[in-house]
C-alpha cells in the first residue's frame, strides 16, 4: 500500500513539472510579441535637406546604430548579404539542423576546426539577447530563441533586425551605421563595390575591418571570394572611415526637442552651414588679440521658417571656451536689439511716423532715467535717425507712451520667456533687461518680412504662428532699418540689408540682428562665462561678422531680391508721403524743402510743420524757423544752435509741461516736499505762468526748473500759461506719507 501511495505521488510530481515545463514553453514562445528591435538603442542621426549626414550620436551603451527600414536597403544587397550569410534563409525554420549536426561533428568529436552553423535567425538571436554560443548552453539558448524568433515574426521582421544589428568592426552595428562610417553614404546609395565589402565585415569583423590607409588581405580575399558567387568583380572602394561632425549643437539641439530612432532629415543647408563656420572661425582668430574667442550664429529662411545654418561656439570641441554650450538656445541680454520692435509698436499705435521729430536730451522719468552710450545726446532727431543710431532716450520715452501692448505685453504674446513681472523689469526692458536666445530674435525678425507675423521655427514645438505687428509697420520698420549704414570698412551690400546691433551692459554681449533677402541672420560674441571686455560693442564686434557671411552668402548666389506677400500682393496699406526735410512734419507751404516719410493712413500722426513760417521783420516777409525752447536748447546741447527770428506776429504753440508728468501720483515726505516745474515753450513765448487751479504758484522762463510745494494733497490741475496767453494743463494726484 506504502508503496503504490508513493509510486502515485512520484507519478503526480512528475506530472506536475512536465505540465510545468509545458506551460513555461507555450509562455515562452507565445506571451510578449513586441518587435524585435524594441528596446534596443539606436544612435540619433541627423542628416541635412539634401540627406548628407551632418552628425551621429553614440548609443548609451557606447555603439554606433543607425536604424534603416528593410525597405529601403538595394535588393541586391539583400541578395549579396542571403548569398554570404543564409542561402537557405526563406526555407528554414530558424535553424538548419544539417549545419547544426556538422559543426557540433567538427568541433566537438573530430576536434579539427571551429566552424559555425549559425543562420541569419540565430545570429540575430545572439545579438539581440547578447547570447554567448561558444558554449554549448549557449549554442542550446541561441536555437531556442532562434526557434522562438521565428514563430513570433516574420521573415521579413527578423531580417530587418539582422540588417540593423550585424557587427561590422569597431563599434558600429547595422550596415546602414557601416555605409556612413566608411563610405559616407547611406544604404540605397552604396554603389556593388562597396555593397560587397559590407556584406563581408559581420563574418569577421575584427580582422576585416579596413581603415583609411589600410586594407586587411583578409577582407580582399572575402569580398573576392562573394564577388565570384555573385557573378561580378570587385575592388576596394574609396574609403571614409569617420562619421561627419557637422552642426553639432543643431543636432543636440533637436535630440533635446525630441527623440527618435530614424534618421532626421534637418533644414540646415550644408553649403550655408560651411560658410557660417568659415567665416566664425576665421573672424574669431583675427580677433583673438583683442579678446574675442567666441561667437554664434543662426541663419533663418524667412519664407519656410527653415534654420539653414547653426552654428553654436567657435569651436565645440575647445573647452577653453566652453565650446560645448550652445550659445544659439542660451538667453542673454539682448541690448539693443529689442528698439526696433518699440518703433513697430508705435507705428501701429499712431504715435509716429518714420520721420516723426523725436528728442534725444537729457530726461528723468519718474522710474527710470535712461543715458546713451558715451553719455552723449544728439538733440532732435528723426524717427529712423533714433532708430538706427540707437538712441536710448527716444526709445525709452517711446516705450514708456505703449499700451496695449507694452513692450512687456508684446514679447509676451510673441512667445519670449520672461520669468517675471513687467513691474520687475519696467522701462529698462527697453534696454535689454529681458534675457533673449538668437532664436528668440530670430523668429522676431522673421515678423519684419513676413508682414507682421511671427511663426514658429520649423523643427521647434509647438508649430504655429501669431502676428505679433501689423504688416505695414513690420514694412516700414523694416525699410529703416535698411538705413542702417554698413560697419566701417565695408561697402554697402548689392542686396537690401537692414540690421540692430545691440551690447549688453558690462559689454558681456554683442550683438547684431537682422536680414537680407528672404534671410533672417542673427549674431553673438561674448564669453559663455559671462566676463565682459570693452571690446564686445555691437557695432565694432558683432556687425563685421554679419557683413561677412551676408556678403560671401550673397556673392555665392544665395541672395535674390525679396518682397512679402503683402508687398506682392499690393494689400499694404502704407503710402510714402511728403515731409517738411526739417521738422519732419507735413509741409505747410512755406517749407523750403521735402523729402519722403512712410505713413500709414489712418494711424500715423498728421501735423502741419509748425517751424517754418513767413513773418514780417521790419516790414518786410521773412521765412524763420521757429522751434519751441525746449528744442532750441536741445540743438544748443548738440553743437546745433538754431536763431528764430523776431516775429511782429505769431499766433505760436501753447507751452509743452515737461514736469510734472500727466496722470502721476506724487507722494510726498519730509525728504521730497516739492515737486519740479518745468515747461517748454515757443520761441516768442516770453515768461511762463503757473496756476493749480485758481491759485498762482510760480513765474518762470521757458525750460527753467522751478520748485512748488503743495499745500494739500488730492487731484490738482496744474496749468502754464506764456505771455501771449497760450496755456496747457495736466492733471495730477498728490498724496503725502507721515
Amino acid at each position: 500500500m506504502v508503496g503504490a501511495f508513493l509510486s502515485r505521488r512520484r507519478r503526480a510530481v512528475v506530472a506536475a513539472v512536465f505540465s510545468a515545463a509545458i506551460f513555461s514553453l507555450i509562455v515562452f514562445f507565445f506571451r510578449d510579441r513586441n518587435g524585435i528591435l524594441d528596446g534596443v538603442e539606436f544612435s540619433a542621426s541627423y542628416e541635412n535637406s539634401s540627406g548628407g549626414m551632418l552628425k551621429v550620436f553614440l548609443t548609451g551603451d557606447e555603439k554606433y546604430r543607425i536604424f534603416r527600414p528593410i525597405a529601403e536597403f538595394p535588393e541586391e544587397f539583400i541578395s549579396s548579404i542571403l548569398v554570404q550569410e543564409d542561402r537557405r534563409f526563406f526555407h528554414h525554420n530558424g535553424v538548419n539542423i544539417v549545419s547544426v549536426f556538422r559543426a557540433a561533428f567538427e568541433t566537438y568529436v573530430r576536434r579539427s576546426r571551429v566552424i559555425g552553423a549559425s543562420t541569419i535567425t540565430m545570429q540575430t538571436a545572439k545579438l539581440r539577447y547578447k547570447i554567448n554560443s561558444r558554449s554549448v548552453g549557449g549554442k542550446l539558448a541561441q536555437i531556442l530563441f532562434s526557434y522562438r524568433m521565428e514563430m513570433r515574426h516574420s521573415k521579413q521582421e527578423i531580417l530587418e533586425a539582422y540588417l540593423n544589428l550585424a557587427p561590422c568592426g569597431r563599434n558600429i552595428e547595422g550596415f546602414e551605421a557601416a555605409a556612413r562610417y566608411f563610405f559616407g553614404k547611406g544604404m540605397p546609395a552604396t554603389s556593388f563595390d562597396e555593397q560587397i565589402l559590407l556584406c563581408v565585415l559581420p563574418q569577421n569583423p575584427v580582422k576585416r575591418c579596413p581603415s583609411k590607409d589600410s586594407v586587411p588581405p583578409e577582407l580582399s580575399e572575402a569580398m573576392g571570394r562573394l564577388s565570384e558567387s555573385v557573378g561580378g568583380s570587385v575592388v576596394v572602394p574609396n574609403l571614409v572611415c569617420a562619421f561627419p561632425d557637422e552642426a553639432i549643437h543643431y543636432s543636440r539641439h533637436l535630440s533635446m526637442i525630441s527623440s527618435s530612432r530614424k534618421i532626421v532629415r534637418t533644414t540646415i543647408d550644408s553649403a550655408m552651414q560651411e560658410i557660417v563656420s568659415r567665416q566664425i572661425v576665421r573672424y574669431v582668430n583675427m580677433r583673438r588679440t583683442i579678446g574675442i574667442k567666441n561667437a554664434c550664429a543662426v541663419l533663418l529662411d524667412s519664407e519656410s521658417m527653415e534654420i539653414r545654418a547653426y552654428c553654436g561656439s567657435a569651436n565645440f570641441y575647445d573647452n577653453s571656451i566652453r565650446g560645448q554650450v550652445d550659445g544659439n538656445s542660451s538667453r542673454r541680454s539682448p541690448g539693443s536689439t529689442l528698439k526696433p520692435f518699440i518703433y513697430a509698436l508705435a507705428l501701429d499705435q499712431g504715435k509716429i511716423h518714420s520721420h516723426t521729430l523725436l528728442k534725444d536730451t537729457p530726461v528723468a522719468f519718474s522710474e527710470y532715467a535712461p543715458d546713451n552710450y558715451g553719455n552723449d545726446f544728439k538733440g532732435p532727431l528723426k524717427a529712423y535717425e533714433a532708430l538706427i543710431q540707437s538712441r536710448n532716450v527716444p526709445a525709452v520715452a517711446l516705450a514708456r507712451s505703449l499700451s496695449n501692448p507694452d513692450l512687456y505685453g508684446f514679447l509676451a504674446n510673441s512667445g519670449v520667456y520672461l520669468p517675471h513681472g513687467r513691474d520687475f523689469y519696467g522701462l529698462s526692458i527697453v534696454l535689454g533687461s529681458a534675457d533673449v536666445s538668437p532664436l528668440d530674435l530670430c523668429r522676431l525678425y522673421s515678423a519684419f518680412l513676413n508682414d507682421g507675423i511671427a511663426r514658429d521655427i520649423l523643427g521647434e514645438e509647438p508649430v504655429g504662428e501669431r502676428r505679433i505687428l501689423s504688416a505695414e509697420s513690420a514694412f516700414v520698420v523694416r525699410k529703416m532699418l535698411c538705413r542702417n549704414a554698413a560697419p566701417d570698412g565695408y561697402s554697402e551690400p548689392p542686396f537690401e540689408t537692414g540690421f540692430k546691433t545691440g551690447t549688453s551692459i558690462g559689454f558681456k554681449d554683442a550683438w547684431t540682428a537682422g536680414f537680407f533677402g528672404k534671410y533672417v541672420l542673427v549674431v553673438w560674441i561674448g564669453n559663455f562665462d559671462g566676463v565682459g571686455n570693452n571690446a564686445f560693442l555691437g557695432r565694432s564686434a558683432a556687425a563685421p561678422l554679419f557683413f561677412n557671411i551676408a556678403l560671401e552668402l550673397m556673392e555665392r548666389g544665395f541672395v535674390k531680391r525679396f518682397a512679402s506677400r503683402a508687398e506682392e500682393s499690393g494689400e499694404l496699406n502704407v503710402k510714402e508721403i511728403d515731409v517738411c526735410s526739417v521738422s519732419g512734419a507735413i509741409p505747410n507751404g512755406d517749407c523750403p524743402s521735402t523729402e519722403k516719410a512712410y505713413f500709414i493712413p489712418g494711424v500715423s500722426p498728421i501735423e502741419k510743420c509748425k517751424v517754418h513760417r513767413v513773418v514780417s521783420v521790419g516790414g518786410k516777409k521773412v521765412l524763420g524757423e521757429f522751434w519751441t525752447s525746449d528744442l532750441l536748447e536741445l540743438f544748443e546741447l548738440a553743437g546745433l544752435p538754431r536763431d528764430s527770428p523776431a516775429a511782429e506776429f505769431n499766433d505760436g504753440k501753447p507751452p509743452q509741461i515737461l514736469s510734472p508728468l500727466s496722470s502721476t501720483e506724487y507722494i510726498l515726505d519730509k525728504k521730497r516736499a516739492s515737486i519740479v516745474l518745468n515747461a517748454s515753450a515757443d520761441s516768442d513765448a516770453g515768461e511762463l505762468f503757473w496756476f493749480s487751479g485758481t491759485e498762482f504758484l510760480a513765474r518762470s522762463k521757458p525750460n527753467e526748473k522751478v520748485e512748488w510745494r503743495p499745500s494739500s494733497t488730492g487731484k490738482r490741475e496744474i496749468t502754464v500759461t506764456d505771455s501771449r496767453g497760450r496755456s496747457s494743463s495736466r492733471i495730477i494726484s498728490v498724496s503725502s506719507i507721515e
